[in-house]
């Protein structure tokens, strides 16, 4: 093993679960057949260490039927791997799988005072 190569793996899945980010986001905003895709904000992307499995997090705007979305954003799921492969380099494309972020959802429906004095 090299010298710090931990350190590089770790870099390389931080890089690609970004790419991954803004492919999926710029996908739903953009791409998507289904409206309902595009209320949603694509929070954050987690990616195994073997680059194999990525959970991507999302949320969405307020007011928006949730279930629905879920029920869009999982038939999305071979389309956004496809897209993954597609425009990102890699030996093999990550399992996609999304989960609603709810904390943020929650906060963005009712957000915390601002005391402005």
């Amino acid at each position: 093993m090299k010298p710090g190569g931990m350190k590089q793996g770790f870099r390389r899945a931080d890089r690609v679960s970004k790419e991954i980010k803004e492919v999926v986001a710029i996908l739903f905003s953009r791409y998507a057949s289904e409206s309902s895709l595009s209320s949603v904000t694509i929070t954050n992307v987690s990616l195994s260490d073997d680059l194999k499995s990525a959970r991507i997090y999302y949320t969405v705007f307020p007011g928006v039927d949730r279930k629905q979305v879920a029920e869009a954003v999982e038939r999305s799921q071979g389309w956004v791997r496809r897209e993954i492969g597609r425009q990102i380099p890699m030996k093999s494309v990550p399992k996609v799988q999304f989960f609603p972020q709810e904390e943020a959802e929650e906060f963005l429906e009712n957000p915390l005072p601002i005391d402005l004095e």
